[in-house]
């Protein structure tokens, strides 16, 4: 797995390639994690559609117990002051939504779904850091 950032806005834009390992997902989120509380972001956009992979049920639970963790390190024991939305394609993000209902459950602000649209909503983003986020889109299909 790879990735590339970038501030645009209010917002850490991620792109997200390669195919998905648990080990390497947790060391790439906790990286961008770390971006966020290093810029002062509190708003962050996974793009995962050039991701690969179709993880377990328990690779689904571990991430998403995870992300909630290192979300809440982030904030300082505060639950749900970073707001991040991860978008990908099936079967890498599962219909049923299963890490993120595990990251919810424990505190964590997070959103995956396979729409860019419903994610950038779901962030409540400026419309002006859309209109940057058009070059992301070439991985729709």
């Amino acid at each position: 797995m790879s990735y590339s950032c970038e501030r645009v806005g209010e917002l850490l834009y991620a792109t997200i390639h390669g195919t998905f390992r648990l080990d390497e997902a947790k060391l790439t989120y906790q990286s961008l994690v770390d971006r966020c509380v290093a810029d002062a972001i509190s708003v962050m956009l996974m793009d995962c559609r050039a991701l690969e992979g179709e993880p377990t049920t328990q690779e689904r639970y571990d991430f998403g117990a995870f992300v909630a963790l290192a979300n809440e390190k982030a904030a300082g024991g505060e639950t749900g002051s970073l707001r991040i939305a991860l978008v990908g394609r099936l079967p890498l993000i599962d219909p049923l939504r299963f890490g993120e209902v595990v990251a919810r459950n424990r505190g964590a602000a997070v959103k995956a779904t396979t729409e860019l649209e419903e994610a950038i909503a779901w962030l409540a983003l400026d419309p002006s850091v859309v209109e940057s986020l058009a070059l992301g889109r070439q991985y729709v299909e």
